[in-house]
């Protein structure tokens, strides 16, 4: 009698640990997907903008002197590419006609190639990109108003309303009267998913570059630092660096001799 009841709780048990284990895998991929769409509407405005660029350059010249300015802006390579050059896939052809950003490659790793369609040609963007950085933040923000200034200023309304369309965040004008200029970086770098800690002193510097080195090696944690520091100087330097000169000997014009030559 014992052995049955063992039987059915072990029976019951390792039920149990399978609807467990598919239940935590099947979370784990619903995550994946649903952080690849989120990579994915992130990079697609800034691909948009990228592809109208060649879309109204005809002549390979000038698309390529496009790629180059493209590149330099991002601090990564541009091309433009075939299909047959890059190999894709059924599924990436797919995303691509339906005008969606394709990443290749671990979204963990520290570069990722980007794929996007260019509209009414055969050829595709191909960039390498690595994480999110100031320098491919401000090159989008440049593309936006490089775009908008294209347009008629009775139209740049309604342009950045279909933008908005492309964008996985809200584009806005404001006047600069209206920007508040006291930004936090690090809650800025904590909203793009970064670690973001703020530090204003130079124990706290060390501190935190210990840490932030730490988290890096062993989780893969990457730690934007914001540093506001007074102007404290270190070793090897003089503390009175910064001070204002203090005359110590005067220099009086009779005690100049002319030096007789040898």
């Amino acid at each position: 009698m014992n052995s049955i009841f063992v039987r059915i709780y072990g029976g019951i048990l390792v039920a149990l640990l399978i609807i467990g284990a598919l239940t935590y895998a099947g979370v784990e991929l619903v995550n994946d997907y649903r952080s690849q769409l989120y990579r994915e509407r992130m990079a697609r405005g800034t691909f948009y903008l990228m592809a109208e660029g060649y879309r109204e350059r005809a002549g390979d010249e000038e698309r390529q002197a496009w790629s180059r300015s493209l590149s330099r802006m991002f601090g990564a390579p541009v091309t433009l590419r075939d299909a047959g050059e890059l190999g894709l896939s059924y599924r990436d052809g797919l995303h691509l006609q339906e005008g969606r950003v394709v990443l290749r490659g671990n979204p963990d790793s520290e570069r990722v190639e980007v794929l996007f369609a260019v509209p009414d040609d055969p050829l595709y963007i191909r960039a390498v990109m690595s994480r999110l950085s100031e320098q491919q933040a401000r090159a989008t923000a440049m593309l936006v108003l490089d775009y908008l200034r294209a347009r008629p200023a009775n139209r740049q309304d309604q342009a950045l309303a279909d933008l908005n369309q492309h964008f996985g965040y809200p584009l806005t004008l404001l006047p600069r009267t209206e920007l508040d200029l006291d930004v936090q970086y690090a809650k800025i770098a904590d909203a793009c998913g970064l670690k973001g800690v703020q530090v204003t002193t130079m124990q706290e510097l060390t501190d935190t570059l210990a840490a932030a080195v730490k988290d890096q090696m062993e989780n893969k944690v990457t730690t934007f630092i914001e540093v506001i520091l007074n102007q404290e100087l270190g070793e090897p330097f003089r503390r009175d660096a910064m001070k204002a000169p203090v005359e110590v000997a005067g220099i009086n014009p009779d005690d100049m001799v002319p030096q007789k030559g040898a």
